[in-house]
């Protein structure tokens, strides 16, 4: 939940810092936008490398280390120096920093699906994967939260004048909380086990086949990308659509965004449990179709004034659920 709220929270106050950070105007918001795109680029390189870290120490050092630098980074967020100030400079580090957060956010999803797969009990693995792939919605439903909060006390001007560190500085405070958190979980049994006879974590029946291992890799790839971009497109544009469509938000209109994510959340529990009984694939499947056919319809309705943006919200996570609840595994 923390993690996601410390990633998400960017993109929802980048109309607020981006003409301190960047400059003003479209082009500044253009260009905070390509920082959020950028820390996505180099997620996959993180959970590549601390993945293979987590395979060597364990789940729970490598979670550690991933809260850790995805709160640093808040806490840095929080203090960059604005344009006037530094230039070009606020620029560099403004990717810099989101760099450094996607290396371990990258990692974190990874190594997270790992510990619950390994942890949950047998027969109920898609619902334990539902629930805890839960804290990503209770993560973003936080950020609506604390930006409808932050909108209330300061105001959209005051909000683009600074008030928008004080987002980023909660972001790093839950981020310690999460680290104290992790320090009282205990280890994946499947990993002290391997570790205690030296079997590798990957010494299975299908890893033997490097053919097999590089088409699941490439599966799962591709498939992840498809549902990142489809939950993002839903939880971060439509916001931002909406706003250019129907005018500036303001902290009810962003408050009710929580509605949708907690129908998605209630959902991720339902088709988790629906997956350990039909399987993970059609339930996979079947969401990303209805996906398709839903989230254009949904936007034009909005753009049309003819659908409350909470609506539509809805009925695209909605249809993202099982794909949600199944990813992990």
């Amino acid at each position: 939940m923390v993690e996601t709220f410390d990633w998400t929270l960017y993109a929802l106050l980048v109309p607020y810092f981006s003409g301190q950070l960047v400059g003003p105007g479209a082009a500044g918001t253009l260009v905070s936008y390509a920082g959020f795109a950028v820390g996505f680029l180099v997620r996959p390189l993180g959970s590549v490398v601390l993945g293979r870290f987590g395979d060597r120490r364990g789940r729970r050092a490598a979670m550690l280390v991933s809260m850790t630098v995805v709160a640093a980074g808040c806490f840095a967020f929080a203090a960059l120096p604005t344009a006037d100030y530094f230039g070009a400079g606020s620029v560099v580090l403004l990717v810099l920093v989101r760099m450094v957060q996607g290396l371990a956010v990258g990692a974190e999803n990874a190594t997270a699906a790992a510990y619950v797969t390994e942890t949950a009990p047998p027969g109920r693995r898609m619902l334990y994967s539902g629930v805890s792939y839960g804290g990503v919605i209770l993560g973003t439903v936080l950020c609506y939260l604390v930006l409808a909060a932050l909108l209330a006390h300061f105001g959209p001007q005051q909000l683009r004048a600074g008030g928008w560190r004080a987002g980023f500085a909660v972001g790093g405070l839950l981020g310690l909380t999460a680290v104290l958190i992790r320090r009282w979980a205990q280890e994946s049994p499947e990993f002290l086990a391997c570790a205690r006879t030296g079997r590798p974590l990957s010494d299975t029946p299908g890893s033997r086949s490097p053919r097999l291992v590089r088409r699941n890799a490439t599966a799962v790839f591709l498939m992840t990308a498809g549902l990142t971009s489809g939950y993002y497109l839903a939880i971060v544009y439509l916001p931002q659509y909406v706003r250019h469509t129907a005018g500036p938000a303001d902290a009810p209109g962003t408050a009710a965004m929580v509605a949708p994510l907690l129908v998605l959340l209630a959902l991720m529990a339902a088709t988790g449990a629906l997956a350990d009984r039909v399987g993970a694939r059609p339930v996979f499947r079947a969401g990303l179709l209805l996906t398709a056919l839903v989230t254009v319809p949904a936007y034009a309705a909005v753009g049309a004034r003819r659908l409350p943006a909470w609506i539509a919200a809805s009925l695209v996570l909605a249809c993202l659920a099982g794909p949600l609840a199944t990813a992990n595994r």
